[in-house]
């Protein structure tokens, strides 16, 4: 009876097999061999196996539903669903202004304004950020390459955080050799040349000593 009960407030389960396996103790609850003339009680133990019941499942899954909603109306359910998913991208972002090395919990404003100036300068650099991300990781399928992540091993999907970090130690003077100026780029290593190049012309100017 205690199963049927078990079982009518659990109806995803089905039972596959019942043993009703009977057990000898000592009425102490000690272990061991019992003494002389011990009281010897008889017990009961019930071993049952379930299995999920597959009808109860299908159909829960038909059953099951979720709404989306959105403002623009010519969007496809598909692609919906697809930003849906995408929200913990968003989510991550978030979580990247706020940053404490962007110390913007250091940053007092009262006027409005210079809030707004504030936010819409984290948003600018979110978007950089992103954009890089993007990008890069494209460029490394499409050349079917990768580059080295935190803990060494080859990669195709580094973060932007991780880009900016492996350039944390370039540094550019310029010193005065024979009356003639010259630029020098410390720090940058072959393997920063290479990930230069795969971001692109734009980015290589910038650590070009032509001029």
């Amino acid at each position: 009876m205690t199963v049927e009960r078990w079982l009518a407030k659990h109806p995803r389960y089905n039972q596959e097999c019942l043993d009703i396996l009977e057990k000898h103790q000592r009425s102490s609850g000690k272990r061991g061999r019992p003494k002389k003339d011990e009281i010897i009680e008889r017990v009961y133990h019930v071993d049952v196996r379930l299995a999920f019941d597959p009808a109860v499942i299908l159909n829960e899954k038909e059953l099951g539903r979720f709404l989306l909603g959105s403002n623009d109306l010519t969007i496809d359910p598909e692609m919906m669903l697809a930003y849906y998913k995408e929200q913990s991208t968003v989510e991550r972002g978030f979580r990247f202004i706020k940053d404490s090395r962007f110390h913007v919990s250091e940053v007092y404003l009262e006027n409005e304004n210079r809030i707004a100036a504030l936010a819409m300068i984290m948003i600018l650099c979110l978007m950089v950020y992103s954009i890089t991300e993007w990008q890069f990781r494209s460029t490394l399928n499409a050349k079917n390459t990768t580059i080295r992540d935190q803990y060494k091993k080859p990669t195709r999907k580094p973060s932007a955080k991780w880009l900016y970090f492996l350039f944390r130690r370039v540094r550019q003077i310029d010193e005065i050799v024979d009356n003639r100026r010259v630029c020098r780029i410390l720090n940058y290593t072959s393997e920063l040349v290479d990930i230069v190049h795969l971001l692109g012309p734009p980015v290589e100017k910038y650590y070009s000593l032509k001029n």
